[in-house]
């Protein structure tokens, strides 16, 4: 029997950084129950513009979080610059930033920055083996505090996709190591805040 396929995946994080450890520690929760290959994504816009440390960061503050949570591919068309991308670079990310030039590839998945009209969902490509076949579909749209969970399985030689939406319970304790990362990024951008705002003095 072919191993399941599970799909975990945020979307509309919009900069909550206060939100992100207490979603770790139920990420991580569904992660350890999920069984065969589990990947994790972001679907978009985990930064806003209301955000001072997004937009002191250019978004690079949300994509560190997001990476030391354990995210395979984080979609960042729309917040994140190039100049940004090239920064976050060089911090040697586990996860894919996916944009228009960059999708994220392995044995079973494919995830492009491909958003239908109104980009309202993100379509995941995938092969499930041994049919070379490829199942693309719309995920359902998240707002912050919701997991995602899509499983992908066949029947009878057919894909068949199951989800399950999981909101944050306000019980969740937040994850320290995640709480520590945050701390780490607001002052690294209070940092270097001062020092663009004194050098704009000199100028």
């Amino acid at each position: 029997m072919q191993e399941p396929i599970t799909i975990l995946y945020t979307q509309n994080l919009r900069g909550d950084f206060m939100l992100l450890p207490r979603m770790a520690r139920l990420l991580w929760q569904l992660k350890r129950t999920a069984t065969g290959i589990t990947r994790v994504f972001d679907m978009g816009e985990a930064c806003s513009p209301t955000s001072s440390l997004c937009e002191w960061t250019e978004g690079r503050a949300v994509i560190i979080v997001l990476d030391a949570m354990g995210y395979d591919a984080i979609h960042v068309n729309g917040y994140v610059s190039e100049n940004a991308r090239e920064k976050l670079a060089e911090n040697y990310l586990h996860a894919v930033l996916v944009h228009a030039e960059q999708s994220y590839t392995d044995d079973v998945l494919q995830f492009g920055a491909h958003p239908l009209p109104n980009r309202v969902h993100i379509p995941i490509q995938t092969s499930l083996p041994p049919h070379p076949d490829t199942l693309t579909f719309p995920l359902p749209v998240l707002s912050a505090g919701q997991i995602g969970r899509v499983v992908l399985t066949r029947d009878e030689g057919q894909p068949v996709s199951q989800f399950t939406l999981f909101d944050l319970p306000a019980d969740v304790l937040p994850e320290p190591t995640i709480m520590a990362t945050i701390d780490f990024v607001m002052d690294e951008a209070r940092y270097f805040q001062k020092v663009k705002e004194r050098q704009a003095k000199l100028n």
